[in-house]
């Protein structure tokens, strides 16, 4: 009988033990350094228009575009679902009518991205700077 218990004593605690093991915590999912919000400003034909892109943890975006310091009604807002492959530093933006791919060059020690316009643009470099 002793030895009996001994070995339902032994069996509790290993299923315990494998239990509390599986149930880590799987909540570490490291977010991308992508996510955020993001702007630059340009000078264009006198005015100064300020991009801004909000990555989201889901893969979600928004991009925004300001004239002057007002939303744009002719560029606006636009949704996107984005893909960060952070080893090959490639992002791919998905809209609604267009997908479009660049590098990226992440900087975050001083909060700033470079987009590398080398895949689907003209090879030009744009600085984001997380705002």
């Amino acid at each position: 009988m002793k030895v009996l218990n001994f070995l339902k004593a032994t069996l509790l605690v290993v299923v315990l033990t494998v239990g509390f093991i599986s149930c880590s915590n799987d909540d570490d999912v490291k977010s991308s350094p992508l996510v955020g919000t993001w702007g630059r400003t340009q000078d264009r034909d006198g005015d100064k228009v300020q991009y801004v892109l909000v990555f989201n943890a889901d893969n979600t975006g928004i991009s925004k575009t300001y004239i002057n310091g007002t939303l744009s009604s002719k560029d606006g807002v636009e949704n996107f679902t984005y893909d960060y492959n952070e080893v090959n530093e490639l992002v791919t933006l998905h809209w609604t009518d267009e997908t479009y791919s660049f590098h990226i060059k992440m900087n975050l020690s001083e909060n700033y991205f470079s987009w590398i316009d080398d895949i689907d643009g003209d090879g030009k470099t744009l600085r984001y700077d997380k705002i």
